[in-house]
């Protein structure tokens, strides 16, 4: 909705205005543009509305400040283009657009629709669970501000995977991540290939083991991925529960020490069925390396978070249940298939 207008203009604040100053200008357009002093101002009304509902939601205001810096910095990169054959600049522009809008994705968190924009040989490597916990594991530590992208060259011809593919674009990339542990902003340059594949643009990767990688960034940062072992219809979650709960008192020395269980039921149906080794690994990739996951059943998750209180617990169920979300709107899931709730 209203995806080209410039919400900060049309509001008449600067782009780094505080709260106050955008609620400010909302009241007084407001007043300007009502519809029942001012006819025919219907449509304007509608933008300040909307333009209000984005820029006075935290939220939204960021991940719309990453839309505009991630635009504007293509069209600031694009103009060298000019020099090309128009033909040729043509389809350069729609790999870039394809490359623009994966890094759109990333730095909003739409992993799904970024996974989908990788190529078919990356897709021969890399599953869905493991791209996306992969990057819910990049944004645990690291925060896309700013990226800046530049055309190299063009290849007939290229190796990639030890197969030669054709029509392969190669871009250079300058990432401004912000780390967010040291709260610091990073510069890290890369190359990025997009090849046409089927009158489709895809971006590779390159890849060969991502859980590799994965591995690699939560050992550098001294975190670990939460593993799970085959489910067990016959396991006894009760004495699972008790070894928790003990453990967690010997850690504290006795003493009272905070922890939540957060249960998850699925529906019985056979396309959910088939697809709960992937669904567990997305469960398990948003997890502290400290929690434990439990699968009872194929229908049935248990999840037990150690130094975690209600507020806590609320967190990782609203973490848990947009991944879900996430992931059913990605399979075309309408109904509801999954319920999840604290037992402690």
């Amino acid at each position: 909705m209203y995806k080209n207008l410039d919400l900060y203009r049309l509001l008449q604040v600067q782009d780094n205005a505080e709260p106050e100053v955008i609620a400010g200008a909302y009241r007084r357009l407001s007043k300007k543009y009502h519809p029942d002093l001012n006819k025919g101002s219907e449509e304007k009304m509608m933008q300040i509305n909307y333009a209000y509902s984005v820029l006075s939601d935290s939220n939204k205001r960021k991940q719309y400040d990453q839309y505009i810096r991630t635009n504007q910095t293509e069209k600031s990169s694009i103009s060298y283009l000019m020099n090309y054959p128009r033909e040729q600049r043509r389809e350069i522009l729609k790999a870039l657009k394809t490359l623009k809008s994966y890094f759109a994705c990333l730095s909003i968190g739409n992993f799904y629709d970024a996974f989908d924009r990788i190529s078919f040989y990356d897709k021969k490597r890399v599953t869905l669970s493991d791209f996306v916990n992969w990057q819910n594991i990049v944004s645990r530590y690291f925060e896309i501000e700013e990226v800046q992208i530049y055309y190299n060259c063009y290849y007939d011809t290229k190796i990639v995977f030890g197969q030669e593919i054709c029509k392969v674009f190669e871009f250079s990339v300058i990432i401004h991540e912000k780390e967010i542990i040291k709260d610091r902003i990073n510069i890290v340059n890369i190359n990025r290939l997009v090849v046409l594949n089927r009158d489709k643009y895809e971006i590779i990767l390159g890849y060969e083991d991502l859980k590799q990688e994965t591995k690699k960034l939560l050992t550098l940062m001294g975190d670990k991925i939460v593993g799970y072992e085959a489910c067990n219809d016959n396991v006894d979650l009760d004495k699972c529960l008790r070894e928790y709960i003990d453990k967690e008192s010997q850690k504290s020395n006795g003493s009272s020490r905070p922890y939540s269980i957060i249960s998850i039921n699925f529906v019985d149906d056979v396309s959910l069925n088939n697809c709960m080794d992937e669904i567990f690994s997305l469960v398990t990739g948003i997890l502290r390396g400290s929690d434990k996951f439990i699968p009872v059943s194929m229908g049935r998750i248990v999840i037990l978070l150690p130094g975690t209180g209600p507020d806590g617990a609320d967190k990782a169920i609203s973490k848990i249940n947009d991944a879900l979300n996430r992931y059913a709107n990605y399979k075309g899931w309408n109904s509801s298939w999954f319920n999840i709730q604290i037992i402690k």
